[in-house]
């Protein structure tokens, strides 16, 4: 289920906002503390059209109540009164607000700063006072913050809610289901979270497609920042269902690689869309990997295959993909790189590992380096197959594609200075300097009548060929552009601001 937290002001704003969320969830949070002014319990409760959990949080707790004690729990009575659903109480307050009716107690536990050395004390104290539900919050801005709740949830007898205040919060949002949490909070939209870090109804259902998620499905973690987190997610999940699979994803922060292990192990992941900062590191647990993952010394994918981590480098596969289709634009062909040369600037581990995938499609190899040295033992160890060039000669080299890889100091810079000078008609060329925005070289070979391929396109090519592994099939390229237009934009009640946030993600 998922649960919207109101927590407006005024009677007017909590009213209106009662009104749209009813149509969007299945449970309602009335946040009482928030409002400026003493609020009718009767008359909120009976505006919304789904069940209701009446709280009022003291300032300890993260909320915003300036009253007295007195005041907040005769509120919380109140609520219990007139029928609300579930009220929540605090497990140091669980005396002063009786069982009464079918309402039923939701105790929680509440630390804003820090975890408690003895929380699962607390935690056994709230299983002994009467709990129909139990909430923990308790900061999550680590993988190591988060890991207790994950403990406690795997084992709880009695249905367990958990909020993580920061980063980690999210994976817990969308772990609940998984481990049992009868409900997962969200906003009602972008800029109304009752707490930092609350995805949207939009995305949890959208993105995250939380309502398929319960005890048995597996989950596919994904790494990074939040944007690109929900990115992946939304792409990954379209091609899960386009092939009726299970599969789902988990937004996760790696944090140490020993504790992702436990984390990974504890609710049995199926895999890893590993960000950059974390591709080297990964390797530490990885026991298997593929040609260009050995090459690239890093995985930017990992999946379980018999028990054991296997690793993958799919973004050479996805680049390979885009160049082949990029030259048959130019040259009519029959979207293949075999026998066509190929221009490969940088000697970083991507640019060796897309320089071996395009060897394996059988490509005319030309390998280009700041160090003129590193570009020929790059060759050299791809068994002599190709040719390298000094880099004062690569502004004279031509080829059919041409793939710029980044400077290993300077991320976002490329290895080599490319002139404008360069872009001619017929040239495809991936750019990875400046993903996912295309570069200025990439704008000017389209003015050229090149073949500039966009950073979407090998996003949406890497997201093929990391369904396929995880599938066994290969999602048609065009249904996961096509799931990128028809995102619903027009039901985000962000409207234009929604269309503005995914233009500047995908396009």
């Amino acid at each position: 289920m998922i649960c919207v937290s109101i927590a407006q002001t005024s009677r007017h704003l909590a009213l209106v906002d009662l009104y749209n969320a009813s149509a969007r969830c299945d449970l309602i949070e009335i946040r009482l503390d928030r409002f400026e002014k003493s609020p009718d319990v009767n008359e909120l409760i009976k505006a919304a059209r789904k069940p209701v959990i009446v709280s009022c949080r003291r300032q300890q707790d993260g909320g915003s109540w300036h009253g007295t004690e007195e005041a907040r729990l005769a509120l919380l009575r109140q609520a219990v009164v007139e029928g609300a659903d579930y009220v929540e109480i605090e497990h140091d307050c669980v005396n002063h607000v009786k069982r009464f009716g079918p309402t039923k107690r939701i105790i929680t536990f509440t630390s804003c700063d820090e975890i408690p050395k003895d929380l699962d004390e607390k935690y056994h104290h709230c299983l002994g006072s009467d709990p129909d539900v139990i909430k923990l919050t308790l900061p999550a801005r680590t993988p190591e913050e988060a890991w207790p709740f994950v403990k406690i949830m795997a084992k709880s007898d009695v249905p367990t809610v958990a909020v993580g205040l920061g980063k980690s919060g999210r994976m817990l949002n969308i772990l609940g289901p998984r481990l049992g949490s009868p409900w997962s909070y969200a906003a009602l939209e972008k800029g109304l979270e009752a707490d930092s870090g609350l995805l949207s109804v939009f995305d949890l259902e959208e993105a995250y497609d939380i309502r398929n998620i319960g005890r048995k499905t597996p989950l596919v973690a994904v790494t990074g920042n939040a944007e690109e987190q929900l990115a992946t997610a939304r792409i990954l999940n379209q091609a899960f269902q386009i092939h009726k699979s299970p599969l789902r994803c988990l937004p996760l922060e790696v944090g140490s690689i020993p504790l992702f292990a436990k984390i990974a192990k504890s609710i049995r992941l199926a895999g890893l869309i590993v960000d950059a900062k974390h591709r080297e590191e990964i390797l530490e647990i990885v026991t298997k990997w593929s040609r260009s993952c050995r090459l690239a010394e890093s995985a930017d994918v990992i999946a379980i295959r018999e028990g054991e981590w296997h690793g993958f480098h799919t973004l050479s596969r996805a680049v390979t993909a885009c160049l082949a289709e990029g030259i048959d634009r130019s040259n009519e062909g029959t979207k293949s790189v075999s026998g066509r040369s190929v221009l490969v600037i940088g000697g970083s581990g991507t640019a060796r590992a897309i320089a071996a995938t395009l060897l394996d499609h059988d490509a005319r190899l030309v390998m280009a380096d700041d160090d003129n040295e590193r570009a020929e033992k790059i060759v050299h160890e791809l068994g002599g197959h190709g040719r390298y060039v000094a880099r004062n000669q690569v502004f004279s080299t031509l080829s059919d594609g041409m793939v710029i890889c980044s400077h290993d100091e300077n991320p976002g810079q490329p290895a080599i200075d490319i002139p404008i000078t360069m872009a001619r008609p017929g040239l495809a060329c991936v750019d990875l300097t400046s993903f996912p925005q295309p570069s200025g070289f990439l704008k000017e070979l389209a003015r050229f009548k090149g073949a500039p391929i966009e950073p979407l396109e090998v996003f949406l090519h890497q997201m093929q060929y990391i369904a396929k592994l995880f599938t066994g099939h290969l999602p048609p390229i065009d249904k996961l552009r096509q799931s990128l237009v028809d995102f619903d934009i027009e039901s985000d009640p962000r409207g234009d601001e929604a269309e503005d946030e995914y233009q500047s993600i995908f396009l």
